[in-house]
This record gives C-alpha cells, sequence and structure tokens, in this order.
C-alpha cells in the first residue's frame, strides 16, 4: 500500500513541475510582447549584445568577430569565401608574403590576394570577403552564409560564393556532433536550422538541449540572460588588460584555433616565416577514424542545403576541394573517396555549382605545406591564382563580377 502511494506522489510531483514549467514559459511567452527577450535575433541585434564597447572582450569569439566585420563592411562584397581552417591559413599567409606585413588573423577579412588577382584579370575592383573559420563544419558553412545574406530577402547578395571543402568538414571523428561547434551556437540563433536540426545532434539529449534553448520560451530567456548578463561584462577593466598583456602572439593558434575567445593585436601571421612543417598524421588518424560517422549524412545534407539556397538566390558559386599531401589522404580508403568525390559532384551538378578538384593536383608540393593539409605561403599564393583561374575562365562564375560596378544597397 505504501509503495502504490509514494508512486502516487512522484506522479503528482511530475505533473505539478511540468504544470509548473509549461506556465513559467507562458508567462515568458507572453512578456516577450514587451522586449523582455528576443525569440529569435538578426545578425545585428546578436553582434550588438557583446560589442566593442565592451572593453573586457572575453565573450567574443571568431563567428562573432567574423558577423562584425561584415556588418562593418560599408557595401556587399562582391565574393565571400567559406572554408575551414585549410582556406583560412592559405589566406593569411599568402596575403602576409605578398604585402610584406604581418597579418592580425581576426581582423584580416579581405582576401587581398584574391582580390587583386581577379581585379587584374576582369578589369574592374573587385572585393573579397574571408569568412573562413578554422575547425568549422559543412553546417558552420550553411548557418554562416545564411545569417550574412542568404536569409534575409532585403539584404543584397554577394556576386560569387567560393566554398573550399575537404573530407574533414564532413567526417570529423573528433567531434560530438555539428551542434557543438562554436559557429553553429553562434549564428542558429539567427539562421534557424529547421528540419535539418535533428541532423546536427547524434545524441537525443543534446538534441532534446538544444531545442528548449532554442524554442521554448524559458530557454531562451536563460540563453538572452547567459548572453547579456555574462559575468565577464563585469570584470574590472584591469582583468582583460592583464590577460591581453599576459599572452603572446602564436601565429599557429590563430590560424588554426575555432572556439577560443579571440581579441585582436594578439595573433600574427608573420610576413616572413622560415620553412616549417609539421607531420599531423596522428591527428588525422583519430579525425578519420571512421569514414563513415554519424554526422557524414547531416553534414552532406547541410552541405546540399547550403547550395540549393545559393542556386535559389542566383548566386554563383565555385567549390573548391582543397588540396592535400598524398600520406593524408592515404588515411582514408579509395572506396571512401570515390563514393565522397561522386557526391559532391552529384550535389554541384544538381544546383548548379561550379566543381573544381585540387585534392590531388600536381601543382603543390611538399614545400608548399605547414603540415599534410594546411598551406604555407607559397602554397596559399597557388591557391589564390588557381581559384582566380577557375573564376575568370567560367563565364557562369563572372557573370555577375564583370557587370558595371553599382552602388551597393546596404546589408542591414
Amino acid at each position: 500500500m505504501s509503495e502504490n502511494n509514494n508512486t502516487s506522489k512522484i506522479s503528482s510531483r511530475f505533473i505539478y513541475a511540468l504544470a509548473g514549467f509549461a506556465l513559467v514559459n507562458l508567462v515568458v511567452w507572453k512578456t516577450s510582447a514587451f522586449g523582455l527577450f528576443t525569440p529569435q535575433k538578426d545578425l545585428q541585434q546578436l553582434v550588438q549584445q557583446n560589442d566593442e564597447s565592451d572593453t573586457t572582450s572575453m565573450s567574443k569569439t571568431w563567428p562573432w568577430w567574423i558577423a562584425k566585420a561584415y556588418l562593418d563592411e560599408k557595401q556587399t562584397p562582391d565574393v565571400v569565401v567559406l572554408g575551414d581552417s585549410q582556406m583560412a591559413t592559405a589566406i593569411f599567409t599568402a596575403d602576409a608574403k605578398a604585402s610584406g606585413k604581418k597579418v592580425d588573423v581576426i581582423a584580416h577579412r579581405h582576401v587581398e590576394g584574391l582580390e587583386q588577382r581577379l581585379s587584374d584579370k576582369l578589369a574592374r575592383p573587385v572585393s573579397v570577403f574571408n569568412a573562413a573559420m578554422a575547425g568549422s563544419m559543412a553546417s558552420d558553412h550553411n548557418l554562416i552564409a545564411r545569417s550574412l545574406f542568404l536569409d534575409d530577402a532585403d539584404t543584397e547578395k554577394p556576386k560569387l560564393v567560393v566554398v573550399g571543402i575537404s573530407p574533414r568538414i564532413f567526417i570529423d571523428n573528433t567531434l560530438p556532433s555539428a551542434g557543438s561547434t562554436e559557429p553553429f551556437r553562434f549564428f542558429s540563433q539567427c539562421a534557424d536550422p529547421g528540419n535539418l536540426a535533428q541532423l546536427a545532434f547524434t545524441d537525443y539529449f543534446d538534441q532534446m538541449n538544444w531545442c528548449i534553448n532554442k524554442y521554448l520560451p524559458l530557454g531562451r530567456l536563460k540563453t538572452e540572460m547567459q548572453t547579456t548578463y555574462s559575468p565577464s561584462k563585469f570584470l574590472p577593466k584591469t582583468t582583460a588588460i592583464a590577460k591581453k598583456s599576459a599572452q603572446k602572439a602564436d601565429f599557429m593558434k590563430g590560424m588554426f584555433a575555432s572556439a577560443t575567445k579571440v581579441e585582436k593585436d594578439e595573433w600574427f601571421v608573420p610576413a616572413f616565416m622560415p620553412y616549417l612543417f609539421k607531420d599531423n598524421t596522428a591527428e588525422y588518424v583519430n579525425r578519420y577514424t571512421n569514414p563513415n560517422p554519424p554526422l557524414y549524412a547531416g553534414e552532406l545534407a547541410y552541405f546540399g542545403d547550403l547550395l540549393e539556397r545559393l542556386n535559389a538566390s542566383k548566386v554563383p558559386t565555385l567549390i573548391v576541394m582543397m588540396p592535400s599531401l598524398g600520406p593524408n589522404r592515404a588515411l582514408l580508403p579509395e572506396t571512401f573517396w570515390k563514393v565522397f568525390r561522386t557526391n559532391i559532384s552529384s550535389l554541384c551538378k544538381k544546383n548548379n555549382a561550379t566543381l573544381v578538384d585540387m585534392s590531388t593536383s600536381p601543382d603543390f608540393v611538399l614545400e608548399d605545406y605547414l603540415d599534410t593539409v594546411h598551406l604555407n605561403a607559397t602554397g596559399g599564393l597557388k591557391l589564390l591564382t588557381n581559384i582566380a583561374n577557375s573564376i575568370s575562365d567560367d563565364r557562369n562564375l563572372t557573370a555577375g563580377l564583370t557587370n558595371q560596378p553599382v552602388a551597393a544597397k546596404p546589408i542591414h
């Protein structure tokens, strides 16, 4: 009899707790009409929450800096480049060498080497925005593009999008799920993944927690409060100054880091670097342990959705399969490469995207690499030259770039 009473009490408490949770969510939902919190933010709101006037800067991440830099553009860039550290490293090292000046990897958001090459070939100024981010996945590229320019019908679109891809952005075994990345958490606040959200999580409870924080009023309020009233904002200014002075500029960390909190004037790529090579095969053995992990299908779906959205928006797209050394490619079986190339080629063809496969290009030799996948300055300059040639030789890709320059509409 007592067991039945205990069970009844537990059931009653659960029902009361559930009813209470629902009631609190209802109250929060009602108060949202008075501006207590914003259920779905646009990019401007997202950036303003942690703007540059916050002197501690401890809440700023790579996605925040990229979003802010894009919003700060005086006009819509002609070209936007997406990719992970393979693309970002090539850009930073190439531009540093070509300019003869060190490059702040936080502030350097224009691909000067590609701008120069395209401007020379097309006989008109071409602006190229660098939205490549170390550690990012295909799902991140999807949300970045949608947040910056795709989802808002009133936002002017770039005339061309270039996306650097490799197997890692689809099958990284060191990643718990697509939804665990810093770019996903940041940009999904303004670009709703919709039906693709379920593919971003390999664990049911992670997906449920994300849905609660994303869609239930109480969860959204919690996220809003954590962001708006972050403890770091109330630290003395001297804390940030001491923190900054204690850190040393580290160009390797700057190029390869992804989710680390970052500031300007900390991480640089030097103009002249000695030839360095690091064998990172062991790292990629871990990344490629399973060539068909649970997140693979989801990342392909996000990639296909990105291409579909770009095509629907009439934005020409160049997909670049990034170069890598033979020992790195050999970590994945030939059966993987065959299916992978077929999948990518099929998605590109279906969505009118141009595919250039540089993964096995003989143009890139050992001396062009920092490790088995990342290019140094020499390799980076080769990559930018090859991309410029691929664009200028394709009339579909240059269609928007060769038009007479017009006054751009405001981005937001």
